[in-house]
């Protein structure tokens, strides 16, 4: 198994770090509640949060980006968990600018997207099967379709 850290660490120095954005699935947010049986778990896709802290370091202007995987599916719209919060508290403590939680499309709401807002964390939501009229906080927003990709206001 080889260490692709090197690698990036030279691409971010060949594109220049304010042009990159650095992800990772982050083993401190691998969770089970959301694994189907069988589903497979590729050892080598994981690396430690403390990663994306080191590659901050050593290039400020980067933009990094922390993955969840397997959360509880109503993680977003239940009271009953306590993850959110441990999972922004994680983020600000290790510099993370971005998060993709990897949660069912539809579960995203304002008031999840302001808790990581509240501290500079902007969220990745799937606007596939998102209703996008529900919410009016910034977001980065990811497709598998071409006809969703850069819509809006923008252009």
């Amino acid at each position: 198994m080889g260490n692709a850290w090197p690698v990036v660490e030279n691409v971010v120095t060949q594109l220049r770090p304010e042009r990159c954005l650095v992800h990772c699935f982050a083993s401190e947010l691998k969770f089970d509640a959301g694994r189907a049986d069988g589903e497979p778990d590729f050892v080598t896709e994981w690396s430690s949060i403390a990663t994306l802290r080191e590659l901050k370091r050593k290039f400020p202007s980067v933009t990094t980006t922390a993955s969840a995987k397997w959360l509880p599916a109503d993680a977003l719209t239940s009271n009953k968990h306590d993850l959110l919060a441990r999972i922004v508290s994680l983020l600000k403590q290790n510099q993370v600018d971005t998060i993709c939680l990897n949660v069912p499309d539809r579960t995203f709401s304002d008031r999840a997207l302001a808790l990581f807002l509240r501290e500079g964390i902007l969220a990745h939501v799937g606007v596939d099967h998102a209703d996008l009229t529900r919410l009016s906080q910034p977001y980065i927003g990811e497709t598998d379709s071409l006809e969703f990709a850069s819509r809006g206001a923008f252009l």
